[in-house]
């Protein structure tokens, strides 16, 4: 069944006055996992001449050597699934059915083309951010192949601690590729959960303590820091509508992290914190991994990624596809979302139902209902990426939106409505003051060959300046690293 048969049936308990009953079981334990040290590999230098060792077809020479391997250098090996001695890395030139399971302690798969990338991220998930095209120049391999060897320098125990990790995680995954680093994840079921043994393990074993989200696992941490020991705590959007940042004692706090400088300046006026406490780190993208070509529909293609809560703005979406769609018939939307029933939250609430009781039956009505698709929630954001020619952020409020950073990356085109703070993260070409004005800039750049690549062109450059992983994955590590004393006792 289709997301969009799926959001047709629950039109009707959408205008009901209660929600879909909640299991009465009790929420899980909080889960968390731990990040050992790496096992260290050699490194150094990544010029042109790095040594690869390999094991791969004939049309795979870009990355095969006969060179003897030089112990200074890095060294990849690759190999064809199961015929090869522990290799860090597979070679696939098919993708079907009988392909073997990915192991997860495998770093990357390299397979001939963008179809068998997305063929094997659509069969098995675990492989999503893993799976590259094998490098044609040169200069493709080396970006590749720094991608997988640390970008840090620092030495220390890092504990994180914290709801929804997963803006976190991929930095830490990135900070442990440098076996000097070591890690204690402690990864809370829920916002307010209350903290558990590991929690306590993380806050007396670390040398640097990461809180992302300022709640109680920030006030927690902050009580419990014990001398000598440095604490950085992260703010997103939210947790100023919450009551639990006025309980954190500021002066236990070294460093708050925020993602903006709009959002930056909004925490200073509402908390009084020291203004050289605060500061500004960007979100990162993972913008190797998001460059991928575009399928030839991604030209009239809008995408909105995110649509389950009201503040995202569905309607708004929604408005502009129609009018595009009625001044030309090419243009369709695409939706990457859970659907309303899949957020508890809105559920519980009255107001979020009555919103999408009335924007859902638009996909019935509209004159766009047949160039809607409604694409499942999850992790194969790149893939999803190539059919995008034009990412909408539509939200009434926002710290910074990643979805908009993402498609920069991946070559697409962002369409940023004016909420408050959007032209402190992103260029003001990309921030429009009201619906007409998108829809025009729109159907300038889709109808201008010219000006569609020139302007993807442009975008990509931004999130390659802003964003890039490695250089966010810097600046985190010089925080971290700085804070530690860059010793590990």
């Amino acid at each position: 069944m289709s997301l969009l048969s799926r959001a047709r049936r629950k039109l009707a308990a959408l205008r009901g006055a209660t929600p879909p009953p909640q299991p009465a079981a009790a929420l899980p334990e909080p889960t968390t996992w731990e990040g050992p040290r790496r096992v260290a590999r050699p490194t150094g230098s990544l010029a042109p001449g790095i040594r690869v060792a390999a094991a791969l077809p004939a049309a795979a020479n870009l990355l095969q050597t006969t060179e003897e391997q030089d112990p200074g250098r890095a060294v990849i090996r690759i190999g064809p699934p199961l015929a090869h001695d522990d290799p860090t890395w597979w070679w696939l030139d098919t993708v079907d059915d009988s392909t073997p399971r990915v192991p997860s302690s495998l770093e990357a798969i390299l397979v001939p083309d963008e179809q068998l990338r997305d063929r094997l991220e659509t069969q098995q998930p675990a492989a999503i951010g893993r799976v590259w095209v094998l490098p044609q120049t040169a200069e493709e391999r080396d970006a590749l192949i720094a991608h997988h060897y640390p970008v840090t320098t620092t030495s220390y125990r890092l504990g994180l601690i914290g709801y929804n990790l997963k803006f976190a995680k991929p930095i830490v995954t990135d900070l442990l590729k440098n076996p000097e680093v070591a890690a204690l994840i402690d990864e809370w079921r829920f916002f307010a959960a209350a903290p558990t043994p590991v929690t306590d393990r993380a806050l007396s074993e670390s040398d640097v303590i990461w809180c992302e989200w300022c709640g109680p696992n920030a006030v927690y941490a902050g009580r419990r820091k014990q001398p000598g020991q440095k604490l950085i705590v992260r703010l997103h959007r939210f947790e100023l509508e919450t009551e639990h940042w006025k309980d954190i004692d500021h002066e236990q706090v070294d460093t708050f992290v925020t993602v903006g400088d709009y959002y930056r300046d909004l925490v200073l006026s509402r908390t009084g914190w020291p203004a050289d406490k605060v500061i500004v780190i960007p979100n990162q993208v993972d913008d190797l991994q998001l460059a991928r070509p575009k399928l030839p529909e991604a030209r009239f293609t809008l995408g909105m990624l995110g649509a389950s809560s009201s503040r995202k703005r569905l309607d708004l979406a929604l408005d502009i596809a129609e009018q595009l769609h009625a001044t030309d018939g090419r243009f369709r939307l695409r939706i990457k979302t859970a659907l309303p029933e899949e957020e508890k939250w809105v559920w519980d609430d009255a107001a979020e139902r009555s919103y999408f009781s009335e924007q859902l039956p638009r996909l019935e009505r509209s004159p766009l209902s047949s160039s809607v698709v409604l694409d499942p929630f999850g992790p194969d954001v790149a893939s999803w990426f190539r059919n995008i020619g034009f990412i909408l952020s539509l939200s009434d409020d926002e710290s910074f939106h990643l979805a908009p950073a993402e498609g920069m990356a991946a070559a697409t085109v962002p369409v940023i409505r004016n909420w408050p703070g959007a032209d402190s993260v992103y260029s003001t070409e990309w921030v429009f003051r009201d619906l007409r004005a998108m829809t025009e800039r729109i159907l300038e750049i889709a109808l201008d060959e010219s000006m569609w690549r020139n302007t993807r062109r442009r975008a990509a450059e931004e999130a390659s300046t802003s964003f890039a992983r490695r250089d966010i994955v810097r600046q985190w590590d010089r925080l971290l690293g700085e804070s530690s004393g860059d010793t590990l006792q």
